[in-house]
């Protein structure tokens, strides 16, 4: 179907005031959070009272907590070792269409494997596999793109676990992309939210038994935990009842963090905080740190890593 480019040329100068007016607010917003970041900074007993008081009082929660570092510290990155293993996973992913003949599913999964001062080339394997056909529904509906989404997550951390071996070089550090923890998949309740976290926690402590690390990389953060941190503390602050709390208008935590971290550097250590209803004991607990991942004079580039 063509384009009626005369009927988007007619709201095309509307479409750029709005834009030029969000733009400004979220830059007038950013200064804001960036004068309270750095005022919660500076009463880090404050800001600790805030968090714990919400983890106790709240029944849902997405937020970041300060480390044993201090929120505004920047570091440099430690020296490499000579020897070590990288192990990473990305996966895709094609979901069952009611609109297809024949319904199917499929995870597509690539394995980079590298052994650095070896002087070996990578090791690069592909999996696809087709989801078994009683697996495309669920209550006789199609099963979304969430759910096909968590077993290809799945999948990945089980095909990581299956190719490491006892001659990899130590220290060995494996690499997913996206959050290490679940929670992210917030469609999915119930039973195969527990279950599917369950797994993740399972294969976690396997690796922490063998002195194995893990990441989850996310190359384009969004995130506001920061700035849902700072919205606590600022009601703390405030004593404002639960009753009069209106949702606050966030900026991403990548803008917080904007012009703070020189190339190759980290930000603090923050935790994760992730409270649902109901409670599952057995679910990763996770960390994060922002880090500046641009060339010595390159334009920035925040990547978030997450780790156990």
């Amino acid at each position: 179907m063509p384009l009626n480019y005369a009927a988007v040329e007619k709201n095309a100068n509307k479409y750029i005031e709005q834009s030029l007016e969000w733009l400004a607010e979220a830059r007038r917003l950013a200064r804001e959070l960036n004068a309270l970041y750095e005022q919660a900074a500076q009463d880090p007993q404050t800001l600790h009272q805030a968090i714990e008081q919400a983890e106790l009082t709240q029944a849902a929660l997405y937020t970041a907590k300060p480390s044993h570092e201090p929120p505004l510290a920047s570091f440099p990155l430690p020296a490499r070792p000579i020897n070590f293993t990288l192990l990473a996973a990305d996966g895709s992913q094609i979901i069952p269409n009611r609109h297809r003949a024949l319904q199917f599913g499929l995870i597509n999964i690539g394995l980079f494997k590298v052994h650095f001062g070896s002087g070996e080339p990578p090791l690069i394997d592909l999996i696809s596999e087709l989801l078994d056909f009683d697996q495309l529904f669920v209550d006789g509906s199609l099963i979304s793109e969430d759910e096909v989404g968590l077993q290809r997550d799945l999948r990945e951390r089980v095909l990581i676990r299956e190719s490491i071996t006892s001659e990899d070089p130590r220290p060995f550090l494996t690499l997913t992309d996206g959050p290490l923890d679940l929670f992210y998949r917030s469609s999915i309740k119930g039973e195969a939210a527990q279950d599917a976290q369950r797994t993740v926690w399972e294969l976690d402590q396997n690796f922490e038994r063998e002195g194995i690390l893990s990441a989850g990389y996310i190359d384009k953060p969004g995130s506001t935990m920061l700035a849902n941190m700072l919205d606590l503390y600022q009601k703390h602050n405030q004593n404002t009842p639960t009753n009069e709390q209106k949702k606050p208008k966030l900026i991403s935590d990548s803008a917080l963090l904007k012009d703070r971290l020189e190339p190759g550097h980290r930000s603090a250590l923050f935790e994760i905080i992730t409270k649902r209803t109901p409670a599952n004991p057995h679910r990763l607990r996770c960390a994060f740190f922002f880090l500046n991942v641009a060339n010595p004079h390159g334009k920035e580039c925040l990547a978030r890593v997450e780790v156990p």
